[in-house]
């Protein structure tokens, strides 16, 4: 994606199927086709590398930037639990 950001990045929308929860846990995504859960990951396009939307007097370069995305998810280990919001 060029022009929206100041280094340039590779963004992307996936339908999520299996995602880790913030203990590092799999749990299995909800996906129906009224509710679909996506995500939208971006990541530098060249990490590391001057960012090429600003001028060479600024020093720069491409940090990448993680974000928790909110889901609801079952745990495959105890699905009698039901579901259950994954952050």
């Amino acid at each position: 994606m060029k022009g929206n950001f100041a280094c340039e990045s590779d963004v992307g929308w996936l339908k999520i199927g299996w995602a880790q929860d913030v203990t590092g846990r799999y749990l299995l995504v909800i996906n129906t086709t009224r509710f679909p859960q996506i995500h939208r990951p971006e990541a530098c396009s060249y990490a590391e590398k001057r960012c090429d939307y600003l001028p060479p007097c600024y020093k720069s370069s491409c940090k990448q930037r993680y974000t928790n995305t909110h889901l609801i998810a079952i745990d495959p280990a105890k699905p009698r639990d039901g579901p259950r919001s994954l952050h």
